[in-house]
């Protein structure tokens, strides 16, 4: 899902939620660790293995694929790199 479809979602959810019950988060990591805590739900894309956190993820049909980047330090490429890639794409396209 791209970041305006999120967005979008976000957005949607909003609508329908009294804004002292929601809790924006600024990063990926906050909104997991807010989530673990019981404290909230998050609405994100997929995280592979928060189950491992105590986390219940629960798909939701009918929206668009995940789309995943991944941004480094201009410059040359470690060797390790390309093999992160690897074992990420088949983490992920599972």
């Amino acid at each position: 899902m791209a970041l305006a479809a999120i967005d979008a979602l976000q957005r949607a959810v909003l609508e329908h939620v009294d804004t002292g019950d929601v809790l924006l988060c600024t990063s990926p990591e906050s909104a997991i660790a807010t989530a673990a805590s019981g404290i909230a739900y998050a609405v994100m894309p997929a995280v592979p293995r928060v189950d491992a956190l105590g986390i219940c993820a629960v798909p939701v049909d009918g929206l668009p694929k995940t789309t995943l980047g991944l941004r480094m330090r201009r410059g040359k490429r470690a060797p390790y790199i390309d093999t992160f890639f690897q074992l990420l794409s088949k983490s992920v396209g599972k």
